[in-house]
């Protein structure tokens, strides 16, 4: 078989909408570790915030965390990192309007926000699930600026939750994150808006896995659904969105797959498995049409 390593998005991709890998999912996976293909979660989690039924999979050995700004192993252990230093941070926490967004920081592979924020969640149109997120992957810190300042780490990540309809904000971040040189901004949800070093993608972080591991791009296949996905599928030789994903990263894909919560992650593996790539690295005529 071609295909020798399967990088994949967590949230609206391999998880369902209640944040869990159905039973179809988990026996495709499965099946895929069995057959000596490298399973590597990519996602705008931070690693405490990664399930530990994702994080121990059997054929995991790396995981993509924060967008790409740092590599682990399952057991913990930093392979490689990208930050934004403490001061430029700060400096962007203190210069966001907070009132229309809520803030938060990755640090050392956890996430924070502060106390006050998470009764606001609702209050910015967000999900009751995404509530649900935050209460169970994220810590509470009073003032995020002051925290940030007194710790010995640089930060992974800064993530700003914003109403997805609010246009004005996400202006206004978008022009404050274009102040800083070498700092990057990309949606990692319609309503995420995430800054992190320019160096911290999903694509640069496969890159580097795949070299690591002496696997070629046209042996990759890469599934995502939303922007911060895009360069992840450009550097593989397979790439698949799904069809609750973003018009941009359909676009950017050879193959669209059903929803999350319809199995599509599940369904492409199979096919992979079924079928196989061609040794051009482009889809094999089974795996076009869906």
């Amino acid at each position: 078989m071609d295909i020798k390593l399967i990088a994949f998005d967590l949230d609206g991709t391999l998880l369902t909408n209640d944040k869990h890998i159905s039973p179809r999912t988990r026996r495709a996976l499965a099946s895929a570790a069995e057959h000596g293909i490298e399973l590597v979660p990519a996602t705008g989690r931070s690693f405490a915030g990664v399930l530990e039924e994702v994080r121990f999979l059997a054929g995991v050995h790396y995981i993509i965390t924060t967008n790409g700004a740092a590599i682990y192993t399952p057991a913990g252990e930093l392979v490689r990192e990208k930050i934004i230093d403490r001061k430029t941070a700060v400096e962007i926490l203190r210069r966001s309007d907070r009132r229309r967004a809520i803030a938060a920081a990755y640090i050392a592979g956890r996430g924070y926000m502060e106390t006050g924020d998470l009764p606001r969640t609702m209050e910015i149109g967000l999900r009751a699930e995404v509530l649900h997120y935050y209460k169970t992957t994220r810590e509470l810190v009073p003032d995020l600026a002051e925290f940030i300042e007194m710790q010995e780490n640089d930060i992974q990540l800064l993530t700003f939750a914003v109403d997805k309809n609010d246009r004005f904000t996400h202006e206004a971040i978008t022009s404050l994150a274009k102040n800083y040189d070498g700092a990057n901004l990309v949606f990692g949800s319609p309503h995420d808006m995430d800054i992190s070093n320019s160096e911290a993608r999903k694509g640069i972080a496969l890159q580097y896995i795949a070299e690591r591991l002496g696997i070629e791009r046209t042996q990759i296949a890469a599934i995502g659904d939303s922007a911060n996905d895009i360069d992840m599928l450009r550097i593989a030789g397979l790439s698949i969105a799904m069809e609750n994903g973003d018009n941009a990263v359909k676009n950017s894909a050879k193959i669209i797959a059903p929803s999350n919560n319809d199995d599509g992650a599940a369904i492409i593996i199979e096919k992979i498995l079924s079928v196989g790539c061609s040794k051009s690295g482009q889809p094999a005529k089974g795996l076009i049409g869906f």
